[in-house]
């Protein structure tokens, strides 16, 4: 980041009794990938120097994101009390989110895939996606794919998985969980609408925190695919507010009291579980929220108490009430000033992601059989050199190294995304056709020179066999279609895409049901997501 300017402000008369516009004037335009921000410290200028030195705590700090003029030459910050004002242009909502607490380090995966993960698992893995993921093999068992999750946003995530795991590490506890840990948990997810027969395969992240996640090839093999879920409804941006005002993330108390308070006063937050709101939905149930908390503090206590061992508790019934005492005055000031800009923003964007499934999972495909053995189907591999229908005006043909061979190149192309691109999945393997063998349903892109037209899915049996394809330029009465996701749900196959106009138009978000029937591979109940 880049300090532009600071000036300590201060008025003779106190603080000013109406709102202050701060505006900043950049000699060149602002880019578009960058933000213009103020630093708003409470302290004085002596107060940020002292702590810069070591000499005094850290000065608690705000982030107040400036509006920008059409030209983006002029930022505009609205202020309702003075002090130490620091401005700086940051590259990235990462760069931003990580000086608020709204972005964490990513996971550390140093070791290599299990030998039977012949094809990637499919994440998105980009600085700001809202969960931070990588994958190794287990250090005691070979065999054992780990996942291992970082929240990169500022609210609570729920991570669920389809199948319980091998194991399971969560950072917040540690990895020796006691029973009341576990409990105090449980019943935190339980307000997030998280039911009980899922409760052993769920997980509460706070923000920054990580989970990693062990899972046996057969656990794996059993799901084709196995995918990992993660979400951030209405109660964890809620709960992440709390977090950031208390200080969670420094206060082992605070976040025995996160708990606490969500196994207290969940329910008392209006929708709990609801994944789209608005920003009046959030200060709504903010308000309700924190005004549970507010309206009885020692209730958390005494929930607390009734949850933890005897032994235990006697250690730690201090700490938990000076922790207590001090959320009570920190909640007192959240709920009268709201939500710093910057949190609300990324929130926005966050919730925006919620209609984007690649944004919020992680897929493991199954073990490839060996050759020769049984349970026979498509491979991945094979489609390489597979056949293709004819697609943008291209005659049928035979791939070579998954493209068709085109003697002049400025007539276009035809291939397959044989690994995950972009926001484009590789091939789904499953059993689409109904017949207990490995199917793919893999997708084509194809033009006649100069722009892409709409993608296509094509669905091949075991050879492979060319069985069917689907055109979603048709259902899609837009220029472009491009895939974003390929889900299996039993046999049939849901498929996410953004349908645009123009390389700069917005995007509009489908999605559609692959049912194959009768010797065709269809797609059902499509449409724009609202």
């Amino acid at each position: 980041m880049q300090l532009l300017e600071a000036a300590d402000v201060t008025l003779s008369s106190g603080q000013p009794k109406q709102p202050l516009v701060l505006t900043y004037q950049l000699d060149q335009p602002l880019p578009e990938n960058s933000v213009l921000y103020v630093v708003h410290a409470d302290g004085t200028s002596e107060d940020v120097l002292a702590a810069a030195d070591g000499a005094t705590a850290t000065v608690p700090s705000e982030v107040l994101v400036a509006d920008m003029s059409p030209d983006r030459r002029t930022g505009t910050v609205t202020v309702d009390h003075l002090s130490l004002f620091q401005w700086f242009a940051g590259a990235s909502t990462n760069l931003i989110g990580r000086f608020t607490g709204q972005r964490a380090d990513p996971p550390n995966c140093p070791g290599p895939y299990p030998p039977w993960m012949t094809q990637l698992p499919v994440f998105l893995d980009e600085q700001n996606a809202p969960m931070r993921v990588c994958v190794e093999r287990d250090g005691k068992d070979p065999d054992t794919a780990v996942v291992k999750i970082a929240n990169n946003r500022g609210g609570y995530m729920r991570i669920t998985s389809p199948v319980t795991p091998s194991w399971a590490w969560q950072s917040m506890f540690g990895a020796d969980i006691q029973t009341w840990q576990f409990d105090l948990a449980a019943a935190a997810l339980s307000g997030f609408g998280v039911p009980a027969n899922e409760l052993s395969r769920s997980w509460l992240l706070p923000p920054g925190a990580q989970v990693h996640i062990g899972f046996s090839r057969q656990a794996v093999a059993d799901q084709n695919p196995l995918t990992i879920r993660g979400r951030l409804p209405l109660l964890g941006a809620v709960g992440g507010a709390v977090h950031h005002a208390i200080n969670a993330a420094a206060d082992p108390s605070s976040q025995l009291l996160m708990l606490g308070m969500y196994g207290v006063c969940a329910q008392s937050a209006s929708a709990a579980a609801a994944d789209n709101f608005d920003a009046a939905g959030l200060a709504q149930a903010s308000a309700q929220y924190i005004g549970c908390v507010l309206d009885d503090p020692d209730h958390v206590v005494r929930y607390l108490k009734g949850k933890i061992s005897a032994d235990t508790w006697r250690s730690m019934e201090r700490a938990v009430g000076q922790a207590m005492a001090g959320a009570v005055q920190k909640l007192g000031w959240l709920l009268g000033v709201g939500q710093l800009a910057f949190v609300a923003l990324d929130l926005g964007a966050t919730f925006a992601l919620n209609a984007t499934p690649g944004a919020w999972t992680i897929t493991l495909y199954p073990p490839l059989p060996r050759a020769g053995g049984s349970g026979g189907g498509v491979r991945a591999a094979d489609l390489a050199g597979a056949q293709v229908p004819s697609l943008c005006g291209h005659p049928a043909g035979q791939l070579v190294d998954g493209k068709l061979p085109i003697d002049n190149p400025s007539a276009g192309f035809v291939s397959l995304v044989l690994e995950p691109s972009g926001m484009v999945p590789g091939p789904l393997l499953g059993d689409v056709t109904g017949d207990g063998l490995r199917d793919a349903v893999v997708v084509a892109e194809c033009s006649t020179g100069g722009v892409s037209w709409p993608m296509h899915l094509l669905l091949y049996g075991p050879g492979p066999k060319l069985l069917s394809a689907v055109d979603l330029g048709p259902e899609t009465s837009l220029e472009h279609a491009d895939v974003t996701g390929l889900q299996a749900e039993g046999t049939d196959v849901v498929v996410t895409w953004n349908g645009y106009e123009g390389a700069g138009g917005d995007p509009l978000i489908f999605s559609g049901r692959l049912h194959y029937e009768d010797g065709q591979l269809q797609l059902l109940d499509a449409g724009a997501i609202d």
